[in-house]
């Protein structure tokens, strides 16, 4: 059972020229789920759309961002960019030497966020809570938002305050945020426009949003295409680029203050792993398809060469803007 074809969500258009089958590559079900692109905005997505009733089938009891966030000790590099960088208090560093820093960040501790206003942090989508515990031991004031139970429990374990539900259910006071993180969240969701137009309601003043997503347009979509790791079909309901999130924070009444692409040669190593393993389709029937899926399983073989080799294709991709990830900030217009 899924939702009527009624057009794309993001700009209404009713055509989706096809593009790719995909088939669920982490556990065995007998479904095959078909991705087309918008004809009016370039939107990559699943069609037809699932009903909300539906989204809690498509995880798997083990789904890997519900479980517990294994213990981390930041090593010696990491613990001297977190004092002069990356933690609260290393607002205080020289400027010239935060600018020397900053170019070195993409290397120790990526993806990481600078300090930001008054540090207050909301994780939509939280998992289990591993970003939250990286903010809180750099000193933010953190807060999540998860559906999964599971995961919820897991959080309160570590002592962290979530709320188990979803942001329409607005669970919080209004302008309460320097920064809200949608990270791996925005490619999961039914209602794109209205999360973000209600995460833009949570801003305080010079607040931004932060976008971690799969990017549509990489070069390694193009090529692994229905193996690509990060289609995870059917759990990817959406996949972005640079255009289609443009008008995502139009839509929502938030302007796209920047936005960049990312390298990622796991995410070639795993697409290949996947391609060499399962095969661009998947037999049909069930039985077929837990067989084989089994049998991948114990199919691995050491990936560092491998993403040794592909690391340069992968920073030419995220150089000319084909890079597997988007990370994209938004702002209320005019801020």
């Amino acid at each position: 059972m899924s939702h009527e074809s009624k057009g794309c969500p993001l700009c209404g258009h009713p055509a989706i020229r096809a593009l790719l089958v995909g088939t669920d590559r982490a556990r065995a079900t007998p479904e095959d789920y078909a991705y087309g692109r918008c004809e009016g905005c370039g939107l990559v997505q699943q069609y037809p759309l699932p009903f909300p009733e539906e989204i809690p089938g498509l995880y798997p009891e083990d789904y890997r961002s519900h479980d517990a966030p294994a213990p981390r000790r930041p090593g010696a590099w990491n613990r001297f960019f977190i004092r002069y960088f990356y933690g609260v208090k290393s607002v205080s560093t020289p400027a010239i030497v935060r600018r020397l820093l900053r170019a070195l960040s993409g290397r120790v501790m990526p993806g990481t966020l600078e300090p930001h206003g008054l540090n207050r942090l909301l994780d939509v989508g939280c998992g289990s809570g591993g970003l939250l515990l990286r903010y809180r031991d750099l000193g933010w004031d953190v807060r999540g938002i998860e559906i999964s139970p599971r995961a919820c429990e897991a959080c309160r374990q570590q002592g962290l305050e979530v709320h188990q539900g979803t942001l329409l259910e607005r669970p919080f006071p209004a302008r309460r945020f320097d920064v809200i993180l949608l990270h791996h969240v925005l490619e999961h969701l039914l209602e794109p426009v209205d999360v973000l137009r209600v995460a833009g309601g949570y801003l305080a003043v010079g607040g931004k949003v932060v976008v971690v997503t799969p990017h549509a347009r990489a070069w390694s979509f193009s090529f692994f295409a229905s193996c690509w790791h990060h289609l995870d079909a059917p759990r990817h309901l959406m996949l972005y680029d640079a255009k289609t999130l443009r008008l995502l924070g139009e839509k929502a009444g938030m302007s796209l203050a920047r936005l960049k692409t990312l390298s990622s040669p796991k995410a070639w190593q795993e697409s290949r792993q996947i391609l060499r393993t399962q095969g661009r389709r998947l037999p049909a029937g069930l039985e077929p398809r837990r067989s084989l899926l089994e049998s991948a399983r114990t199919d691995r073989k050491p990936g560092a060469l491998f993403r040794r080799l592909v690391s340069p294709l992968s920073l030419a991709a995220a150089a000319v803007g084909r890079g597997d990830i988007l990370v994209a900030e938004f702002t209320e217009p005019g801020k």
